[in-house]
């Protein structure tokens, strides 16, 4: 893993209090060739009475689209729920393909949504792999939950310490009006996983296909990035919605969970940087290369043919204190980060207050951030930005369709708040953001030939 660290403004006006973001550059290691890990992946549909119809149909289809993906000595199981869960297909690195392929034509949908009991039953499937196998949850559902676990919370925690426990990601798959995507996002967001809303049903078994390709091309695990202050910093944020961890009053970390092979990703951290002062003679009391805002460990661990390696690396990010404003340095490669990420905070605040009520806040919110784009320099990821408030301000000016215009901003926002290269998400329309990698899409082991594909 190879890591650049830049300020926005690596050099700023002492005495005075401002703002300055932190951008790092993760760039994972390329893995060219086959991988010898095999990985885990299970899938967990909803069979509600709901799903009853063309959702169904295109589970099904993108379930037998996994099962023809998977690589050998990977594991796949499949659970379905209703009022209560089920293993259709235990978890099992060898497999009959057409008893299978079988079992899941045989789904009909029936019964209520326990979406917890669901979760729960594919996370038992993999309670009993190593340590060092990748595994995978795709949750699909398109209801809200009304058996079982009820509360938000409650399943949200579950979710969380399925990762700690039992090293589970999950990537939720949201489909049709119903479903809670302020629920699927947070348990997506607790474990790293992706989130997906599905408004086309044609589009889940691509969702599906990329979900396990991302999975067998991991390379990286567990990334975290521990920060601490320093002494002229009093405030640390992440930007890009990852979640946190405060370790004492000066130190926080943040998990930016698995990098696929090749995988690019900046992350920005906001610094609130208190005045630093110059000497009695005018110069800086800092030393001649700047003064120290926070350190910061990042920890990971990487996948080998023995096993996982665990690494640290540590760094320190220093500023330096000038005395006149024509000496205040800006780095232009970092600043249409920081846009993005800001135009992406603007997102869920304007849909916080359009869901208050508060239609013409919200799109306050939104040109304010355009109006500040329109003073930069052009580039991609200002372009990039600009597409994103776009579309919220089109959503949030369609009252009639609100509900269907949400889910669709929450599913993209997440996409590019994370700053990934990696090509983890299916994009109904419109172009990938100019930071994503259009990989080409690989040839299924073989075609598609089975009575029920087109079902």
């Amino acid at each position: 893993m190879k890591t650049q660290l830049q300020l926005d403004y690596p050099a700023i006006l002492a005495n005075t209090a401002r703002p300055v973001h932190l951008a790092i550059t993760f760039d994972a290691p390329e893995v060219t060739g086959a991988r010898s890990q095999p990985v885990a992946f299970v899938a967990v549909i909803d069979r509600s009475g709901s799903m009853r119809g063309d959702a169904l149909t295109a589970a099904k289809r993108a379930a037998r689209t996994v099962v023809r993906n998977l690589r050998k000595g990977d594991h796949f199981g499949l659970v379905v729920f209703d009022d209560a869960a089920q293993t259709l297909v235990a978890l099992a690195d060898k497999r009959d393909e057409i008893s299978v392929m079988t079992k899941i034509d045989q789904i009909e949908a029936r019964g209520s949504t326990n979406l917890a009991g669901g979760w729960a039953l594919g996370r038992d499937l993999m309670s009993g792999l190593p340590a060092e196998c990748p595994r995978k949850l795709l949750l699909l559902t398109d209801g809200e939950l009304n058996v079982g676990v009820t509360e938000p919370e409650l399943v949200k925690k579950m979710v969380a310490m399925g990762l700690e426990k039992n090293g589970l990601r999950t990537s939720c798959l949201g489909f049709g009006e119903k479903y809670n995507e302020d629920l699927l996002e947070a348990l997506a967001k607790a474990t790293g996983g992706g989130f997906h809303n599905a408004q086309k049903s044609e589009s889940l078994p691509e969702i599906f296909r990329k979900e396990l390709d991302g999975l067998q091309s991991i390379v990286v695990q567990n990334l975290r990035v521990r920060v601490r202050s320093c002494g002229y910093v009093d405030c640390i944020t992440l930007m890009g919605d990852y979640p946190e961890l405060t370790l004492d009053e000066h130190s926080k970390e943040y998990a930016l969970g698995d990098f696929v092979s090749g995988e690019r990703r900046v992350a920005v951290l906001a610094l609130s940087v208190l005045p630093i002062p110059l000497g009695a003679d005018g110069r800086p009391t800092a030393t001649w290369d700047g003064e120290e805002l926070v350190s910061l460990e990042i920890r990971y661990d990487t996948i080998t043919a023995e096993g996982l390696v665990s690494h640290v690396e540590a760094h320190r990010v220093k500023v330096r204190p000038v005395q006149s404003p024509e000496d205040v340095q800006v780095n232009t490669e970092v600043l249409p980060w920081v846009s993005l990420q800001s135009a992406s905070a603007a997102v869920e605040r304007a849909i916080r207050a359009r869901d208050a009520g508060n239609a013409a806040e919200a799109r306050a919110i939104v040109q304010k951030e355009i109006d500040g784009l329109n003073g930069l320099p052009p580039s991609d990821l200002l372009a990039d930005a600009r597409r994103l408030l776009d579309s919220t301000l089109r959503v949030l000016g369609n009252d009639a369709d609100y509900n269907s215009g949400r889910k669709m901003m929450r599913s993209m926002n997440r996409y590019w708040a994370k700053g990934s290269s990696a090509d983890d998400t299916v994009f109904e329309s419109g172009p990938l953001p100019s930071f994503k990698i259009q990989k080409p899409k690989p040839a299924p082991k073989h075609p598609d030939q089975d009575p029920a594909a087109g079902a």
